[in-house]
């Protein structure tokens, strides 16, 4: 990402409104959307502040009130009604009182929360609203459709059965990073892409280590929609389909979306 930072004034009309967008990150909100990783409605409550005790204020930081969360990773948990330290894309471009629509990048986190800001808009709440929510729907649906493009197999159906594996690949074996390989079968009612088949058996890590603590960790009874992979890493020489990122499982709700995605309907 380029580093220098501009002050942006573009003037937008969207359904007869104006918006005013600043920061790193040019354009409206699909762009900015699509450019920042967490995205909040929220009110400037002190500028030249910090709430981070790592964090000097000075006229680049900013603690703003997250008023409404729009887009954020799950893990990230709800920070609505808190305040976090804001970095600005301009120094002094922040006024207490202010609120807007802000588009950032993680930074840190600690008692609370910083973030990079890569650009702000101001206007109609719920059209705002409604902008991010649909570029952010695009956003994922694009990285989906790519990863069930780079699928070898997509079924839908529950495991029926673990056990340990026969077969290992050599990375990490016998250190911290053992993946402890073990394999599931699954009684597939459902093909989306592949050679249709009763029942499909994929290689999993049960390690908690932190390689490997983000891959699905199916039982007996785990149910959904398997996105399997080949050579999903390549060094691991690993024969057969592998589950390995967190993406490899998706939930039965996601069914239309993967139809629609696939071209199926």
């Amino acid at each position: 990402m380029d580093r220098t930072i501009l002050k942006l004034a573009t003037l937008h009309l969207v359904l007869g409104l104006c918006l005013c967008a600043v920061g790193q990150a040019a354009g409206g909100p699909e762009e900015l959307t699509r450019a920042a990783q967490f995205v909040f409605r929220g009110t400037i409550q002190r500028v030249e502040a910090s709430n981070l005790e790592i964090v000097q204020a000075d006229r680049g930081t900013a603690v703003v009130r997250v008023d409404e969360v729009l887009k954020a990773a799950p893990s990230l948990g709800d920070f609505t009604g808190r305040e976090i330290t804001v970095k600005l894309a301009q120094p002094g471009d922040a006024t207490p009182g202010e609120q807007a629509v802000f588009f950032t990048k993680g930074w840190l986190y600690g008692t609370t929360l910083g973030v990079v800001e890569v650009g702000r808009l101001h206007g109609n709440a719920a059209l705002l609203r409604g902008q991010v929510a649909a570029a952010a729907r695009q956003a994922a649906d694009e990285e989906l459709r790519g990863r069930l493009a780079g699928a070898a197999l997509v079924v839908a159906g529950r495991v029926v059965d673990t056990h340990p594996a026969m077969v290992v690949g050599d990375v990490g074996e016998g250190s911290e990073h053992d993946p402890q390989w073990w394999e599931a079968v699954v009684q597939v009612d459902t093909v989306f892409k592949g050679k249709p088949a009763e029942r499909v058996t994929f290689l999993f890590p049960t390690s908690e280590d932190v390689v490997w603590f983000e891959a699905p960790k199916p039982a007996i009874g785990s149910d959904g929609i398997w996105l399997l992979s080949r050579d999903q890493l390549p060094d691991l020489g690993l024969p057969g389909y592998t589950a390995l990122k967190p993406w490899n499982l998706l939930p039965r709700g996601q069914t239309d979306r993967v139809r629609r995605l696939l071209g199926l309907q």
